[in-house]
């Protein structure tokens, strides 16, 4: 049987990806999710699109905690 992981946070952006806007799903999740839950869902996305050989699939940046941008 296979290990099934759900993630709250990929299923919450699955859901309203094409309903928000970046800025909109941006301030919903960093607002509403923790930054372990965000870094959680963000690994398994990243673990999982890794499983499908996709070719030029984009580097998975890890920032130190309480690293901030800009």
């Amino acid at each position: 049987m296979a290990d099934v992981k759900v993630s709250e946070v990929l299923s919450f952006i699955s859901n309203r990806f094409c309903r928000m806007n970046r800025i909109q799903l941006k301030t919903v999740l960093t607002t509403f999710y923790k930054e372990d839950e965000l870094n959680d869902g963000k690994e398994l996305l990243f673990a999982d699109a890794g499983k499908l050989n996709v070719e030029r699939l984009p580097r998975n940046v890890k920032r130190a905690r309480g690293a901030t941008t800009g």
